[in-house]
């Protein structure tokens, strides 16, 4: 299921991976992130059998550059290590919610 989650993730890793291979010296000459996630909407809807929100998610990398396949397999799992939002998808977070109501106006 494509969408503002999965491309967010997506993209995210993108920008660690862009990043990570300036580091290291790497040229890239393709690089392709794709977020894909599967969910069970029975769960946003109160069945307390199924968890609420994505089940599965995956990032599919395509990438090419001046370095040896091995070396950029390395920079992907070294990128995906430290990119902020999928590593926010492996652990549980603290999830604070704020509700602010406005003030009725008089009629």
């Amino acid at each position: 299921m494509p969408g503002l989650r999965t491309d967010s993730v997506a993209s995210c890793l993108a920008t660690s991976i862009e990043m990570q291979a300036e580091v290291r010296g790497i040229a890239l000459t393709r690089l392709e992130v794709l977020g894909r996630s599967e969910s069970d909407s029975r769960g946003m809807l109160g069945n307390i059998d199924v968890v609420a929100g994505p089940q599965r998610f995956w990032l599919d990398v395509k990438i090419e550059g001046n370095a040896a396949d091995e070396a950029l397999r390395e920079l992907v799992a070294a990128s995906n290590a430290v990119s902020p939002m999928p590593n926010g998808l492996r652990r549980e977070l603290q999830n604070v919610v704020q509700g602010h109501v406005a003030a009725s106006q008089p009629e």
